[in-house]
C-alpha cells in the first residue's frame, strides 16, 4: 500500500505537478514547493511512516538498565565508522554537484551541509 499508492501519490504531487497542488501553491505563495534531494518526499515521508512502528517496537533490548540508565554500546570499529562518514560526505557533495550547472545549486546549500556535518561530528 505504501510503495504502490501512498508514496507515488505524494511524489506525483511534488515532483510531477499532479492534482494542481503545485500550481495552487504558486498562485497563493508566489512559488511552487521545491524538494531538493527528496528531503520531504522521500525522507520526511519515510520518517512519518516509520514513526508508529518505532513507537510500537520500543527501545532495543538491553539498551537501558532497570533503573532507566543508558547501557553504553561501544562502536565496534572506529576506522570503519570514520570511513563511512567520509564516504557519506563525499557522496553527498557528489550528489549536490550532479546538477551539472552552477545556477541550479547554491553554494549556500553546500556550506550548510558541511556545517551540519561538522556540528553533528562535534556534538557526537
Amino acid at each position: 500500500m505504501l510503495v504502490g499508492f501512498i508514496y507515488p501519490f505524494f511524489e506525483g504531487i511534488v515532483w510531477n505537478g499532479r492534482f494542481g497542488i503545485q500550481n495552487w501553491l504558486g498562485d497563493v505563495f508566489g512559488a511552487q514547493f521545491h524538494d531538493f534531494a527528496g528531503s520531504v518526499v522521500f525522507y520526511a515521508f519515510g520518517g512519518w511512516v516509520v514513526l508508529p512502528a518505532v513507537l510500537l517496537l520500543g527501545a532495543r533490548h538491553g539498551r537501558y538498565h532497570r533503573d532507566g540508565g543508558i547501557a553504553a554500546h561501544p562502536p565496534s570499529n572506529i576506522p570503519f565508522l570514520a570511513l563511512g562518514a567520509w564516504v557519506l560526505a563525499v557522496g553527498w557533495f557528489g550528489f549536490m554537484m550532479s546538477a551539472q550547472t552552477v545556477d541550479k545549486i547554491s553554494g549556500l546549500v553546500a556550506v550548510n551541509s558541511l556545517m551540519a556535518m561538522v556540528g553533528g561530528t562535534l556534538t557526537a
